[in-house]
């Protein structure tokens, strides 16, 4: 899917608005907003991205009562978008939100915030922080409009994302256990499957932590960990040998 395409396709009504709403004005602050907007929709019409930003933040700056001004914030947010300056455009799309959450184009300003944090992030182990907020955008947005277009998109982006946090996890839950560290190792294990429930690392999570316990000697623990898995989770590798501890277990 073209994001960027799909921003100047769906931005160029902002121009037609413009032109009615100049010809609506009755004053002199009216007349200077709806001049500044008309300006700032050519510019973005004509790819010129950071002078459509500008003209877009001076209408917030000088004009903030103006009626443009929800226009003004997304088409600055979509400005700094088209830029490539994510960083910058994440926190306005997050602001127009908070000020206008029932308006028509907030899905489109929740949708791109989401879209401006996965595309800052450059590697999602190390900028988990960021993948963190790109997750809670997209989940916020599959949730609230489960209807939109851009649904299945978001959906795939979070699942991606979501496996490479839970490999993560996972090799750090595979640390804790290699230097014998078994009570975090054990922790660290409930928590990950409270935090990925579906994925398919769950079986070897599991199986680390009987494991675990087991080096803790709380065996009946263990066993319960390892019927779990047997149980939940048959035809994987960390449920044979599952089968392999509790059959030594069992004498």
């Amino acid at each position: 899917m073209n994001m960027k395409f799909k921003l100047v396709r769906s931005f160029s009504a902002l121009v037609v608005l413009g032109i009615v709403l100049s010809g609506c004005a009755s004053t002199d602050k009216e007349i200077l907003a709806n001049v500044s907007f008309d300006e700032a929709n050519r510019y973005y019409a004509k790819g010129k991205f950071e002078f459509s930003q500008k003209k877009y933040q001076e209408i917030l700056d000088e004009f903030p009562d103006s009626p443009l001004r929800l226009h003004a914030m997304l088409g600055s947010a979509d400005s700094y978008y088209m830029q490539g300056e994510y960083f910058l455009a994440a926190p306005v799309y997050k602001r127009f939100q908070e000020l206008y959450p029932l308006d028509e184009r907030t899905p489109h300003a929740l949708f791109y915030e989401g879209m401006s944090y996965y595309r800052d992030i450059k590697d999602v182990p190390r900028d988990q922080s960021i993948t963190e907020e790109t997750i809670e955008a997209f989940t916020n947005f599959v949730i609230k409009y489960p209807d939109h277009p851009a649904r299945d998109f978001a959906k795939d982006k979070l699942n991606s994302l979501e496996d490479i946090l839970a490999q993560k996890q996972l090799f750090i839950i595979e640390f804790y256990y290699r230097i014998d560290a078994f009570g975090s190792c054990i922790g660290r294990v409930d928590d990950f499957v409270a935090m990925f429930p579906g994925t398919k690392y769950v079986p070897r999570a599991l199986l680390l932590k009987g494991k675990s316990l087991q080096n803790e000697e709380a065996f009946g623990k263990a066993k319960k960990v390892f019927e779990e898995l047997v149980s939940r989770y048959g035809d994987t590798e960390a449920a044979t040998e599952a089968k392999i501890e509790l059959k030594k277990m069992n004498g």
